[in-house]
């Protein structure tokens, strides 16, 4: 917005230039030059941006890869499903609209234990547009585990959530309750929900959430993420899985 703000304001002040304030000028001259440099500076705006996302991009991928994942973009639509497949089942739970056809970049683990990509869509049109950009992280985790859905609100989120869904899985921590919304299978929440467990999603910035079930824990950030920042963003899903009781850890529900 800066950068075509900018080119319009050089377009006006090239056409004062080149006329004068009180010299006469076809109208077309200064409709042409405004145009131009509107156009221009949209298209410089554009590869600006995309540059900037690019050199993000690399260096999330130069961290990752020391890490042992292996990063892809410009990603065609069978490579996008691909990457979606294994949280498709989660869709609805995690609320990524475009599903497959949103995501950005994808990152797989080697040995395929988890998967990472970052996930766009857009709601509105013309001053109400808005761009929702998630970066997902999703772990293996049995398979036995039920569906389970925790999200880091703020306080009117979590009221405007009760208006419309309903009450919500309430463990009978006050200040826990109050920061996050669970929904899913109660009695699994209040099996996983330890002091150790609340007191790391305490730390959790507000956008995090999680989706647990069908054979996946997926950590979701409402946000894009650089290469310090994923890794960081890894290191966190990673300690607060570590906190789950281990008895979760076996292979069947028992």
């Amino acid at each position: 917005m800066v950068i075509v703000l900018g080119g319009i304001a050089c377009s006006i002040g090239l056409v004062f230039a080149i006329h004068g304030p009180n010299r006469q000028g076809s109208p077309w001259v200064l409709f042409g030059v405004i145009i131009a440099g509107t156009l221009g500076s949209v298209i410089v705006g554009v590869v600006t941006i995309r540059s900037l996302e690019r050199r993000r991009w690399n260096h999330a991928a130069a961290q990752l890869a020391a890490e042992g994942w292996t990063m892809a973009w410009d990603l065609d639509d069978a490579r996008r499903s691909a990457a979606f497949a294994p949280v498709a089942h989660l869709e609805s739970w995690l609320g990524l609209q475009k599903a497959a056809a949103g995501i950005r970049w994808a990152a797989l683990r080697q040995g395929g234990a988890a998967l990472m990509f970052e996930h766009e869509y857009t709601t509105g049109s013309g001053k109400s547009t808005q761009i929702h950009t998630h970066t997902v992280l999703a772990w293996r985790v049995p398979a036995w585990w039920p569906m389970l859905r925790l999200t880091r609100v703020g306080r009117f989120e979590h009221w405007q959530i009760k208006r419309t869904a309903g009450e919500d899985v309430a463990l009978g921590d006050a200040e826990f309750d109050k920061a996050w919304r669970i929904d899913g299978d109660a009695a699994f929440a209040r099996r996983i929900a330890t002091p150790n467990l609340r007191e790391a999603l305490q730390r959790a910035p507000v956008g995090e959430g999680w989706v647990l079930g069908g054979g996946w824990a997926v950590m979701c950030y409402r946000g894009p993420l650089d290469g310090p920042n994923t890794l960081r963003f890894i290191q966190r899903c990673l300690r607060v899985l570590g906190e789950l009781p281990a008895n979760l850890w076996t292979d069947t529900p028992a």
